[in-house]
């Protein structure tokens, strides 16, 4: 799936709203899940082509969330849950189950904030496997189906692949700084890109409907999976 079918998108170029990554993660996912609701609500209007009237199919939009491309020999198929209340974040090689809702209420941008800060200032080392674990959904497709049968079909290992397939989306808190820089935009560009197409390629969970990445420096993006939808209906949410 990497880079031969996921896809990217990029921040805004220009703006930056904060350059304090925990406080850019937590704004950010409380307002994709504020999307989320109202997609669950069926709130979103249908889009209609320009200049058209008639409203396009909104099926595509049903699997953004709370899904995951599960791996097969002969096909893979699409995993989808109805809800999810949680997502899985990855940093340094560590991955962290982060709950979504206190009380049946939705996290606020602060407290959203205060998980991923915990995160990032958590010094423990990885477990001995997983800080390169995601590899498995950046490679050929049959090694990992029979990787996935062989060793991920029961126990504790079961338990915690089962939170990333079932998380609502993966969010990776990356390490490095990405944007565009005025005095070398073609490096700087071309970094940024190459990042949100294929990260380290274990930092990013291809097999997720998408990874969203918060880097160091505040900049956001996100790696999108291609078979759920179309890349106009990840736009929607994007923008």
């Amino acid at each position: 799936l990497m880079v031969n079918s996921n896809y990217y998108a990029m921040d805004l170029l220009y703006v930056l709203p904060t350059h304090i990554q925990a406080a850019r993660a937590g704004n950010t996912v409380h307002a994709i899940l504020l999307y989320r609701r109202k997609l669950d609500r069926e709130e979103i209007k249908p889009i209609r082509l320009l200049g058209s009237t008639i409203p396009l199919c909104s099926a595509q939009w049903e699997r953004m969330f709370n899904t995951s491309r599960i791996p097969g020999e002969e096909t893979d198929t699409i995993q989808h849950m109805r809800d999810s209340k949680h997502i899985v974040v990855y940093h340094r090689g560590r991955y962290f189950k982060v709950w979504l809702y206190h009380d049946g209420r939705l996290l606020k941008p602060r407290e959203m904030e205060q998980q991923m800060q915990r995160i990032l200032d958590n010094t423990s080392e990885p477990q001995p496997g997983e800080a390169r674990l995601a590899a498995l959904t950046a490679g050929d497709r049959v090694p990992w189906a029979r990787c996935r049968q062989a060793y991920f079909g029961r126990g504790k290992n079961k338990q915690s692949l089962d939170a990333v397939e079932k998380a609502a989306f993966f969010v990776t808190l990356d390490e490095t700084e990405q944007g565009y820089r005025t005095e070398d935009p073609d490096t700087s560009m071309d970094s940024y890109a190459k990042s949100l197409l294929h990260g380290q390629c274990y930092d990013r969970w291809f097999d997720k409907s998408f990874t969203f990445v918060v880097f160091k420096n505040g900049k956001i993006g996100i790696n999108a999976e291609h078979s759920w939808a179309d890349a106009p209906i990840m736009a929607h949410l994007w923008e």
